[in-house]
């Protein structure tokens, strides 16, 4: 036991005379050899394993950037952090960050280069698409309710795109389920 506790410490190693704690930070700064401590690993590192943040005392982010991109990476990927961006998304403010995002010239941008890339890597639906939208206009095919719920605020989807007038009608909601269920493009 008295041997565990003579053990060097990291942290305590890092401390001198030219050493600042920040408490705000949650590491721990030593001028002269330029590390900090991570407060997520635990471990010393060089400053330059830190990424910038102003509002810091020391100007750097308490936890390394190998901890940042662990977690950055599991943001959203878990069931409770998918259901809690569901909810979020479908909440008033969470619909009024979307569409300021949508109508923004970063959101425009970003829809044509979505717009771009489905033509290029999936021209049949696409053209199946458009073939359905003139018929609907045209009025050779009719939109009917969900085939599930009976909602008349429907969408069309294609089983089969080389036949782009043979399509179900599905509710947002059923059409969704419909692809999980079927795992179909």
């Amino acid at each position: 036991m008295l041997n565990q506790s003579l053990a060097p410490n990291p942290v305590l190693s890092i401390l001198s005379v030219g050493s600042r704690y920040h408490h705000r930070s949650g590491g721990i700064l030593n001028d002269e050899t330029m590390n900090k401590y991570c407060a997520k690993c635990r471990a010393v590192k060089d400053v330059s394993e830190f990424y910038k943040e102003k509002s810091r005392n020391d100007g750097l982010q308490h936890w390394c950037k190998d901890c940042v991109g662990k977690v950055s990476a599991l943001r959203g990927k878990t069931p409770a952090a998918r259901e809690i961006m569901k909810k979020y998304n479908k909440s008033d403010r969470g619909r009024e960050r979307m569409h300021k995002y949508d109508i923004s010239e970063k959101g425009r941008l970003a829809s044509r280069k979505s717009s771009a890339r489905e033509r290029i890597l999936h021209p049949d639906r696409v053209s199946a698409r458009q073939a359905k939208s003139n018929a609907v206009i045209n009025g050779t095919l009719n939109p009917q309710p969900c085939m599930v719920c009976g909602n008349e605020d429907s969408q069309a989807h294609h089983d089969d795109y080389s036949k782009p007038l043979e399509v179900k009608w599905f509710c947002v909601t059923h059409h969704w389920e419909y692809h999980a269920e079927n795992a179909s493009g």
